[in-house]
C-alpha cells in the first residue's frame, strides 16, 4: 500500500507539472496496490484448513450448528 500512496505523489506530481497523463493519476497508486496484495497473498503461507473452520474464517463465514 505504501508503493501505491508513492506511485500515486509520482504520478500526481509528474501530471501537475511536466505532462499531463492520459488518465487520472490516481490509477496508477490503484492498480500498483492490487498488484502488490496479490504477490504478497500469493507468496505467503496458507493458513490450516483446521485453524479457518475453528475461527469460522475463510472465504465466507459458516454456521456449523
Amino acid at each position: 500500500m505504501s508503493l501505491g500512496l508513492v506511485a500515486v505523489i509520482i504520478a500526481g506530481d509528474s501530471h501537475q507539472f511536466a505532462t499531463p497523463l492520459p488518465v487520472h493519476f490516481s490509477i496508477f497508486g490503484f492498480v500498483i496496490s492490487v498488484f502488490l496484495v496479490i504477490v504478497s497473498s500469493l507468496a505467503t503461507k496458507r493458513f490450516p484448513e483446521k485453524l479457518l473452520d475453528e475461527t469460522l474464517t475463510g472465504l465466507y463465514i459458516r454456521d456449523k450448528r
